[in-house]
């Protein structure tokens, strides 16, 4: 079912976006205090969509394999049956379409934040 493939790469995009936003506070922090940020994981820096990714993350670094294989790994089961069979992928997969499809037709009021929030509670529910 490759229509699923773009779940996934928007499940890495936010991701990389979040580890891009966490860099960026890491390296404020440090500029005005001249220290780094005393915590590992800032939470408030997990958002829709990259949540999943992390973690996928921590279950593979808790059951001990190598930083350098969680790329293989990660990309395996994203790209997996398994995972584009999970009722959570799914529903969360033709909401996401419903959505582009009503922007490519003049929608007249974009979905915001609260989209994101709502697609993932209703998606984790649902089924």
């Amino acid at each position: 079912m490759p229509a699923q493939r773009p779940y996934r790469d928007v499940l890495l995009g936010a991701y990389q976006d979040m580890v891009q936003r966490e860099n960026e506070l890491r390296s404020l922090f440090e500029a005005a205090t001249g220290e780094p940020l005393p915590v590992n994981n800032p939470a408030p820096l997990v958002g829709p969509g990259s949540e999943q990714v992390w973690l996928i993350l921590e279950v593979l670094k808790g059951r001990g394999v190598s930083k350098k294989d969680f790329a293989p790994l990660l990309n395996d089961f994203l790209n997996s049956e398994h995972f584009r069979r999970m009722p959570i992928n799914r529903m969360s997969t033709l909401m996401f379409a419903g959505i582009a499809y009503a922007a490519a037709n003049h929608q007249k009021t974009p979905p915001d934040q609260g989209t994101s929030n709502d697609i993932d509670l209703v998606s984790a529910h649902l089924p």
